[in-house]
C-alpha cells in the first residue's frame, strides 16, 4: 500500500506519525519519489498512522469469520490509544476481556470527573412528620386501617440510583466476576481487574440490579436523550450494554456505535495459537489419548543431544499419552503457498525439529491461498525416515467449525502409522 508523504507532514514540514506506530513493528517502509510504500508485517486491523491517515490492513487470505478465529486462538490483541467505532456480534470473545475492561474504566473515570447523572425520583411513605405532598387517598386508607398518627406523602428527590448508573455498576461487577472466575492472569489482566475494583465505590449509592431491568430504560436504548451536560455517558453506556449482553466487537468492522481503543492483531501469533487450539479441541472433544504441546513452552527441549542450549522451539508437538510412539511435529506459517511447495527455509526448520523430537512425520500448516488451490493435507516427500507434509487450512470456509474439525482429525490422525498420506 502506498501513502503520499505529504499526507504525513504537519504544517511545519515535519513527519508526524502516531508514536505507537512509529515505535512498533507494524510495517516495513520504503520511500521512492515522494511515495511511502508500506508492507504489513503480520498485523491486521485499522492502523492509525496519524490523526488523519488510517490504514486498513486485511488478512493475507480470505477469512470467513475473523471473530471466531480470534476467539479460538485466545490470543490477546494489541490495543492502541486511538479510539474508533465498532460493530458487534453475538459471539462473546474472552480474549477481548482486557480491552473491554480498559475501555469501561476510562469512561467511568471520565464520569467520576464530570459528575454522576442524578434524576429526580418519586418517593412515597407514610410518616408522622410529613414532607412534600400529602396524598389524600393514601392517608384516608391509612385512617381506615386505624392509623391516625401518620399521613401518606409523596415527594421528589435527586438520586444517582437510576438506570444509567445501574447499568454501569452492573457492567463493572460482571467484568470483575469474569476476572475472578478466570483466576490470576498476566500483569495486564491483573491491573485491569484492580482498576475495576477501585472504581466500583463510585456507585455506592446505586443498587446492583441483578434483574437487569435497566436494559429496557429509554435512556439506555437511546429512545430518550441523556441530559446535555451528561452526554459523556453515551459511549460508556454503549460499552456497558455490550458487556452485559455479551456482544463482542468485530475487529474488522469499519465502524459502529461502540467506541473503544483501536485493536490490531498480530496474525502470525493468532494463526499459530488458532491451529494449536484446533488440535487441542479435537483431542479433548473426541477423547483421543494424545497431548498437544507448545514447543515454546511445555514441549520445549534442547536442540542438540547432550547440551542444554540452544532450545528447539517447534510451534506444536502432538504426541500419544499412552505410548512412546514418535510424535508429530507441526510448524505453523501464516504465509499462503504460492504453488505447491513450502519455502525451503520452512522445510529445513520442520525437518530439523523432526529429527530433534525423533518424529517420523512433520507438518507445515499454511492458510489456503484461495478457492482455486487444493486444501487439506499433501505429502511433500521424505527426508530419511522423516515424512514431510503440508496442510492448507481454509480460513475462508463457509463452515469454519467443520474445517477446524477436519484439520484436527487429519493432523492428529498422523499419529497412527500409515494415515494421512495423499
Amino acid at each position: 500500500m502506498n501513502v503520499a508523504i505529504g499526507d504525513l507532514l504537519d504544517d511545519a514540514g515535519n513527519l508526524h506519525l502516531n508514536p505507537e506506530i512509529e515505535s512498533g513493528d507494524y510495517f516495513a517502509v520504503s520511500l521512492r519519489k515522494g511515495i511511502i510504500s508500506l508492507r504489513a508485517r503480520g498485523y491486521i486491523g485499522y492502523v492509525p498512522l496519524s490523526d488523519d491517515v488510517i490504514i486498513h490492513v486485511r488478512p493475507r487470505v480470505p477469512v470467513s469469520n475473523l471473530s471466531r478465529v480470534i476467539s479460538v486462538s485466545g490470543e490477546p490483541p494489541t490495543v492502541l490509544s486511538t479510539m474508533r467505532g465498532y460493530a458487534t456480534t453475538s459471539e462473546w470473545n474472552e480474549s477481548l476481556l482486557d480491552v473491554y475492561a480498559r475501555s469501561l474504566a476510562e469512561y467511568v473515570e471520565r464520569i467520576a470527573s464530570g459528575g454522576l447523572l442524578r434524576d429526580y425520583m418519586r418517593r412515597e411513605e407514610e410518616s408522622s412528620f410529613p414532607r412534600g405532598r400529602i396524598m389524600i387517598k393514601g392517608t384516608l386508607r391509612a385512617r381506615a386501617r386505624g392509623v391516625r398518627h401518620r399521613a401518606s406523602v409523596a415527594w421528589f428527590e435527586r438520586s444517582d440510583d437510576n438506570a444509567p448508573n445501574r447499568c454501569l455498576k452492573y457492567a463493572l461487577w460482571l467484568l470483575t466476576q469474569r476476572y475472578i472466575a478466570a483466576g490470576p492472569g498476566d500483569r495486564e489482566s491483573r491491573e485491569a481487574h484492580r482498576h475495576l475494583v477501585a472504581l466500583y465505590p463510585i456507585f455506592d449509592g446505586v443498587v446492583l440490579d441483578h434483574s437487569r431491568e435497566f436494559l429496557n430504560d429509554p435512556q439506555i436504548v437511546g429512545a430518550r436523550p441523556l441530559p446535555s451536560l451528561r452526554g459523556y455517558y453515551r459511549d460508556a453506556l454503549n460499552v456497558a450494554v455490550a458487556i452485559i449482553r455479551q456482544r463482542a466487537i468485530l475487529v474488522d468492522s469499519p465502524g459502529g456505535p461502540i467506541r473503544m481503543p483501536s485493536v490490531v492483531l498480530n496474525m502470525n501469533y493468532v494463526f499459530e495459537a488458532y491451529v494449536r487450539n484446533i488440535l487441542r479441541r479435537y483431542v479433548r472433544s473426541n477423547g483421543v489419548a494424545a497431548t498437544v504441546l507448545d514447543g515454546n513452552g511445555d514441549g520445549r527441549r534442547p536442540l542438540y543431544d547432550g547440551k542444554t542450549t540452544p532450545p528447539a522451539t517447534p510451534d506444536i508437538i502432538v504426541q500419544q499419552t499412552s505410548s512412546a510412539s514418535p510424535p508429530v511435529v507441526v510448524e505453523v506459517k501464516n504465509v499462503p503457498v504460492k504453488e505447491t511447495e513450502s519455502e525451503r527455509a520452512y522445510v529445513n526448520q520442520a525437518a530439523t525439529y523432526g529429527l530433534v523430537y525423533r518424529a517420523s512425520k512433520v507438518v507445515l500448516v499454511h492458510p489456503r491461498a484461495s478457492l482455486f488451490q487444493d486444501g487439506g493435507l499433501h505429502h511433500l516427500g521424505d527426508i530419511d525416515h522423516v515424512s514431510v507434509y503440508q496442510y492448507r487450512l481454509d480460513m475462508g470456509a463457509s463452515d469454519l467449525p467443520e474445517e477446524e474439525h477436519r484439520c484436527g482429525e487429519t493432523i492428529v490422525g498422523l499419529l497412527q502409522d500409515g494415515q494421512g498420506d495423499t
